[in-house]
């Protein structure tokens, strides 16, 4: 293998090509499914080299990002308590804190991170958006260069738009304790416009009532492929050079979380997650294909990945660990066959999980070529 892999979008389309007959026929309605793909192929790890991308369909319309949006916040935890520890003179303020939350339990950044990582904890990441704040995480992401970042509600919860911008007060359990107090954010987000922001033929809403009418999209969470791959790479690739950068993501946090992330729950250690309930390729989607390929010792794979209302995605840093062989991978696939919507029947196991396990196949047949 060279010192650097070259890709452009027709190499990814023959790699696709090799998939299995689900990528198949999703591919031939790639429109319908909302297929989105970005490919970095990185510099061989300890080698020079260049990264090169090739896209299929990216941003060609609006995709929910549900949990994937957690990497911004996770992301954004960690900034915050960066500039706390600045701004107020405190090098006691790490991760392993204890903190208190609002009226949530006292707990640890580092802590809140695991859950939102390792079983991807709806709470936690709630928790951590009220640590950043509603204001602050957007200011950091777009000062970044991630201009499509939209955090406009937490989740698994109904709540109105003003409780979306209130921060509750923070409380850190130093040896000198620390209080921060409550924030509101005056940054209003308008609505959001552009393909795809209508989606299915009817839903239900949070009362309860059916619509039969499409389900807007317009004031959901949102953050584009591009800028979830751009993302991906400055926190789990900060060695390759070109892309976004967070002056305030310390090597010794960004380890933190790059080392949770490239975990599956049961290699955790942690009792709560027995492999029998969580199974490796719980968070990890791409995972049955690679080890189709190679076998799971062979690979690290950081990653995040989303599903809600029929969106499958899957941001990844994948690595052949052998032979160094890494590239960046961030996709999205839609799958509900009856068009209803927040009725929480999708064709996840029918079509988005067969899609990303032949996915993930035809990346580690890439890698190793």
């Amino acid at each position: 293998m060279g010192a650097y892999r070259t890709m452009d979008d027709r190499q990814l389309m023959h790699m696709l090509s090799g998939g299995g007959p689900t990528m198949g026929r999703l591919l031939e309605a790639a429109a319908e499914h909302r297929v989105q793909m970005l490919l970095t192929m990185l510099p061989v790890r300890g080698q020079p080299g260049e990264q090169r991308s090739a896209a299929f369909r990216a941003d060609a319309e609006y995709v929910y990002p549900a949990s994937t949006i957690k990497l911004v916040t996770a992301v954004g935890a960690v900034g915050r308590l960066w500039h706390w520890r600045r701004e107020r003179a405190r090098p006691d303020l790490t991760l392993s804190t204890p903190v208190r939350i609002g009226d949530g339990p006292v707990t640890t950044v580092a802590g809140e991170l695991r859950r939102v990582f390792l079983v991807s904890d709806n709470p936690a990441h709630n928790l951590l958006h009220d640590l950043v704040g509603h204001r602050e995480i957007h200011e950091m992401m777009w000062a970044a260069g991630l201009a499509s970042v939209r955090v406009r509600h937490r989740l698994s919860v109904v709540e109105l738009a003003e409780r979306a911008r209130r921060s509750p007060g923070v409380c850190f359990a130093c040896p000198e304790p620390l209080d921060m107090p409550e924030r509101f954010s005056d940054l209003n987000l308008p609505p959001e416009h552009g393909a795809g922001l209508d989606v299915g033929c009817s839903h239900v809403d949070a009362q309860g009532v059916r619509h039969e009418r499409p389900m807007s999209f317009a004031e959901k969470n949102r953050i584009s492929l591009r800028d979830l791959h751009a993302l991906t790479m400055a926190t789990f690739a900060p060695d390759v050079r070109g892309g976004i950068a967070f002056p305030w993501l310390v090597e010794a946090d960004r380890r933190e979380l790059e080392g949770v992330a490239a975990l599956c729950p049961a290699e955790s250690g942690d009792a709560a997650y027995p492999r029998a309930s969580y199974p490796d390729e719980y968070n990890k989607f791409l995972l049955p294909g690679l080890i189709r390929v190679r076998p799971r010792a062979e690979w690290r794979y950081v990653n995040k990945i989303g599903r809600a209302y029929g969106f499958t995605l899957d941001t990844a840093v994948i690595e052949h660990v052998p032979s160094g062989a890494r590239c960046v991978l961030s996709a999205a696939v839609y799958t509900n066959r009856s068009g209803e919507l927040n009725t929480d029947r999708y064709d996840y196991l029918a079509d988005a999980d067969p899609f990303m396990a032949e996915l993930g196949a035809c990346v580690a047949r890439e890698l190793l070529s």
